[in-house]
């Protein structure tokens, strides 16, 4: 009876393999995230050869976090760390300039108290991976007889969202306002959304408000580099004589949706 020759198992190359990531940063609280398991426990980095285990859920802490950082999983400890180096590419896979084994998984910008931010009015972490749709919303209310000289003005309930920009898609806004002049003859109101608060929205509506009317606008805000953006809801009265008008008051608000 003769003997077979073993069969050489094969060997694949995995260099230029990209990583699955099961994955996601996600918002604990203000002063902790983490990054949860997506349909699975195991990352490998191919750059490196390590596979990080992810099963305790690593997180980072807000500490020494006063502008946008950018957060890595350490495969090789599988635990994460927030830096502001920002990534390099390499064979299509982010990961910290000048270290291979730390992978891009998201991005954090603190709050006004250097805190981390998840809520209606701010989105403040943003996954790169598998990330959720969510609303944004800010409501507030024109008050009575505001002055409205011809300049943009900002309500004196303020109507301002904040959040990351995604690198990969455009978020839309949404004004809404129920003003009237307290005047008659042809004058006008004008509802806006500034992106940047620059002082001058970059959308507008108008219209003849001697009674009720309802305004909408829409503002994009184009997808690009991850940063911080800001965005709220300016009016204006035209041919305002006396220089008062008034809000109906229930539906002033300002909305988008995004991934994050």
């Amino acid at each position: 009876m003769g003997f077979h020759q073993p069969v050489a198992a094969a060997v694949t190359d995995l260099s230029n393999e990209a990583p699955f990531f099961p994955c996601r940063l996600a918002y604990v609280s203000t002063t902790s995230c983490k990054l949860a398991k997506h349909n699975g426990r195991y990352i490998r980095n191919p750059l490196s050869g390590n596979v990080a285990d992810i099963d305790s859920e690593p997180t980072i802490s807000n500490s020494s976090f006063t502008v946008l950082n950018y957060v890595y999983l350490d495969c090789s400890a599988a635990t994460l760390t927030k830096s502001t180096t920002a990534p390099t590419t390499t064979n299509g896979i982010e990961h910290m300039t000048g270290d291979t084994d730390n992978l891009l998984v998201g991005w954090v910008y603190p709050n006004g108290s250097n805190q981390f931010a998840d809520s209606l009015t701010e989105r403040l972490v943003m996954s790169k991976f598998h990330r959720l749709e969510v609303a944004m919303k800010a409501e507030g209310a024109f008050e009575s007889n505001m002055t409205a000289n011809g300049t943009w003005r900002t309500p004196g309930t303020r109507m301002l969202l904040s959040w990351l920009r995604p690198p990969d898609e455009d978020v839309t806004l949404m004004a809404f306002a129920s003003l009237r002049h307290d005047a008659s003859g042809g004058n006008t109101c004008r509802l806006g959304i500034d992106i940047g608060l620059t002082g001058t929205p970059q959308t507008q509506k108008s219209v003849s408000a001697d009674s009720y009317k309802a305004l909408s606008c829409k503002a994009i805000d184009v997808a690009g580099s991850v940063a911080r953006r800001q965005a709220e809801i300016l009016y204006q009265g035209v041919n305002v004589s006396p220089n008062k008008f008034d809000s109906f008051g229930d539906e002033d608000r300002l909305v988008a949706t995004l991934k994050r």
